[in-house]
């Protein structure tokens, strides 16, 4: 949004929930409109209601329950509509409570879409494979990260203290979609010289903290609460563990790999043989099943070199400037107005 914004594009931000926090680092060109309403359903009249005033050229929606919402009243309105999907469709509806609701209804409302952004090649066979989904509406888009900015942020201080020979970091909301509480079991197996550090928050918490005093592993074991800043951490680290059960495109793992550190992930990591297929050196990403594969990749893990720290390993593919570019050219008309 903020590219389009400084282009002099028209962007209007469109906020569902009653949240009034403040959105950080938006571009001032930005107008904010807060519906204000608790959930999805209770904002649909107001949504469709704000989308016809503005009168833009083009819809972007980036949630699934959202893009479903907007696509359903797509009819009503003259704007061009473009969709994100974030994760595999595998996930999302064999996942759901009512797999064949979510199958009816994406099969019914994502043929409506003007374009349908995918993140992964994966994620873009499934759409081919599973749904009614027009091909030419599918545009391959990877998540873009802003790495000027990660890089820059990576070399401040932190008051962070090793603990062993060897860290490897862990990040993400505390929930069963990121699979810490599996990682936490396998610790025991892993050499005492690699210490861990969990960072983020989220319900499940107090239960991984617990589970790490069952194992006493708490010597080697810290948790960090979410912080503004976690690529001081990543660039410290000799390794970025991601144990996920299911991803679309992994941002943490490509922050990771900005600041220069090697990544061992799990194959369900959504995107990642994307991202290892794109990777000038390879060796900055290590693809596992999860159990013994995963286990002994961990184990040979070895201190970071010292000019590692100072690579951008991420490919250009998902920098924020290709990313833009690739964006702009799969528009016809891109100098629009946006919502």
């Amino acid at each position: 949004m903020n590219r389009l914004a400084e282009d002099s594009i028209k962007v209007t931000l469109v906020v569902i929930q009653e949240d009034d926090n403040e959105i950080r680092d938006l571009n001032e060109n930005i107008k904010i409109i807060r519906l204000k309403k608790p959930r999805l359903l209770y904002a649909l009249l107001p949504l469709l209601m704000t989308i016809k005033k503005l009168e833009g050229d083009y819809v972007l929606s980036t949630l699934g329950y959202v893009n479903l919402a907007i696509l359903f009243m797509s009819h009503f309105f003259s704007s061009k509509v473009i969709v994100r999907e974030a994760n595999l469709l595998s996930v999302l509806i064999d996942n759901s409570k009512y797999p064949w609701l979510k199958r009816f209804l994406y099969n019914l409302l994502y043929k409506r879409a003007d374009k349908v952004f995918v993140t992964s090649k994966r994620m873009k066979k499934e759409f081919e494979d599973r749904l009614n989904t027009p091909k030419d509406s599918l545009t391959l888009f990877y998540n873009p990260v802003d790495d000027r900015k990660i890089r820059e942020y990576s070399f401040k201080s932190n008051n962070f203290i090793k603990s062993s020979k060897i860290l490897a970091v862990l990040s993400g909301r505390f929930v069963e979609q990121k699979g810490f509480d599996r990682f936490i079991e396998i610790i025991p197996l892993i050499k005492k010289d690699i210490s861990f550090l969990f960072i983020g928050d989220g319900p499940e918490e107090t239960s991984l903290k617990s589970r790490v005093d069952e194992l006493s592993e708490n010597n080697r074991v810290h948790f960090l609460k979410n912080t503004d800043n976690p690529w001081t951490y990543y660039r410290l680290a000799d390794c970025f563990l991601m144990p996920s059960r299911w991803e679309g495109m992994p941002n943490a793992l490509l922050e990771a790999l900005c600041c220069g550190t090697p990544c061992i992930a799990t194959k369900e990591s959504g995107g990642v043989q994307d991202i290892k297929d794109l990777l000038e050196d390879q060796n900055q990403l290590q693809i596992a099943s999860f159990g013994d594969d995963f286990i002994t990749k961990v184990n040979a893990i070895q201190p970071k070199e010292k000019n590692l720290a100072q690579l951008n390993s991420i490919p250009k593919e998902f920098t924020l400037e290709y990313a833009y570019s690739h964006f702009l050219k799969s528009l016809k008309h891109p100098n629009s107005r946006w919502i």
